[in-house]
């Protein structure tokens, strides 16, 4: 690896194949972590006992994606995904910002999105409630909810473009 010469501005595409079988996940989750501005980290759980907390761990830590394969599942479908990931740029630290009225709350149902690569679906699930002053009971109310999505472009990572 020391003869090997480091592009400049081109990050490096690591992809990890492991049984789990790692005595110290948190040491290597945290290298991944201390190196990520040079590398992009795709992961691949081999097996049963392959440890999620070190796939999921390395992967997120590297901006890459975590795969698991387990029992007879083919490898290569998840290796050409992974793959097609490496290729295309990933949007990172991805927030959902709402603006709704006063008295009114929204409440995630779903583990935040950190990551999304190209072609790859998220679904949301939110829910929003509004306290309602009222002194009546078995009362149901409906009420319309209007919003629409504004996406903003802070920054964009590229596999080949280190920001």
């Amino acid at each position: 690896m020391n003869n090997i010469k480091r592009i400049i501005n081109c990050l490096f595409q690591l992809f990890v194949f492991t049984d789990g079988e790692v005595g110290n996940t948190k040491a290597v989750v945290d290298l991944v972590k201390r190196h990520a501005h040079s590398h992009r980290c795709f992961t691949f759980g081999i097996g049963e006992g392959a440890s999620s907390a070190l796939v999921n761990g390395m992967a997120e830590g590297g901006s890459g994606h975590p795969q698991f394969i387990t029992g007879s599942e083919r490898m290569q479908p998840k290796v050409m995904q992974s793959l097609q990931f490496a290729l295309h740029p990933v949007a990172k630290d991805i927030a959902i910002k709402w603006n709704v009225a006063a008295g009114m709350t929204v409440n995630p149902l779903s583990p935040p999105v950190n990551m999304l690569f190209n072609l790859q679906r998220v679904i949301q699930y939110f829910q929003l409630t509004e306290q309602v002053c009222s002194l009546s009971t078995n009362t149901v109310y409906c009420k319309d909810i209007n919003f629409s999505l504004n996406p903003s472009i802070k920054q964009s990572y590229h596999s080949n473009n280190m920001m």
